[in-house]
């Protein structure tokens, strides 16, 4: 289960452990946790996703590094080596 899929199944325990032992609140209480967790959960999910893109962009990077017979240089944008 990826990062978002963990934070979910927290939030769903953690949810209904609140719900349980929670006194009554107003419907505008209600809706303002549902929103709030909404935001949370869409984070979560964001984060997993630009976490996934960072590791296969690291490992094309160095699957290329790795495998190449060529000499590979970096310049910086005034076209100097970057040491």
């Amino acid at each position: 289960m990826g990062d978002a899929g963990a934070f979910i199944e927290r939030l769903t325990v953690g949810s209904c452990r609140h719900i349980l032992h929670a006194p009554a609140r107003s419907l505008d209480e209600e809706i303002a946790t549902v929103e709030s967790a909404t935001v949370l959960v869409r984070i979560a999910i964001e984060r997993s996703g630009f976490k996934a893109g960072l590791q296969a962009g690291k490992e094309r990077f160095q699957a290329l590094i790795e495998n190449t017979s060529d000499v590979i240089s970096i310049l910086d944008r005034k076209d100097s080596f970057n040491t």
